[in-house]
């Protein structure tokens, strides 16, 4: 970054600006225009002060999204469509936990199972670069966790067929299994 002062990065109407020099905590990031505190400590400091008011900081984030519906929709949006598969993750764990099962996976362990799936769908082994659907082998709703080790990646047509069956009742639906 180009060094600027926060005289300059006031005119310009920017919320950051660089000095070039490192902060008192040794940090060299840019700053805040607001408080001159480098992003570094100010991250610091907002998660200090949402740690020790946490039902403040709950009320005046209800509050926010009270007043602002269309706009905390668009961004619940635009945050599903450039995070899919941790979007994805997070509904499953808000699922889970409503059924109280246990297990936590991410998107990271969705990409090494597709890595391990060779990028095709578990039951077709058709190509999943179109779409993929993440899948509970046992489901939730018979008491499947929601850990890594119970989650395959299927095509959106073999998922919608197998539904919150068993493994073994979909495996004999398509006649896989005696």
């Amino acid at each position: 970054m180009i060094p600027v002062t926060r005289a300059e990065a006031i005119a310009a109407g920017e919320r950051l600006y660089f000095t070039g020099r490192p902060c008192k905590r040794g940090h060299l990031a840019p700053r805040m225009v607001a408080n001159r505190l480098c992003v570094e400590c100010n991250k610091a400091a907002c998660s200090d002060w949402h740690a020790a008011n946490r039902e403040a900081a709950n009320a005046r984030r209800m509050e926010w999204t009270a007043r602002n519906r269309k706009r905390h929709y668009r961004n619940c949006l635009a945050y599903q469509r450039r995070h899919p598969d941790k979007h994805c993750a997070n509904q499953s764990r808000r699922r889970a936990l409503a059924r109280a099962s246990a297990g936590r996976y991410t998107d990271a362990d969705v990409a090494r199972i597709m890595r391990a799936q060779r990028g095709r769908c578990a039951a077709c082994r058709c190509d999943l670069s179109t779409g993929k659907h993440i899948d509970h082998i046992h489901p939730l709703a018979l008491g499947g966790s929601n850990g890594p080790e119970n989650i395959q990646l299927l095509c959106p047509p073999c998922n919608q067929k197998k539904g919150a069956k068993h493994p073994i009742e979909w495996r004999q639906s398509l006649g896989g299994l005696l």
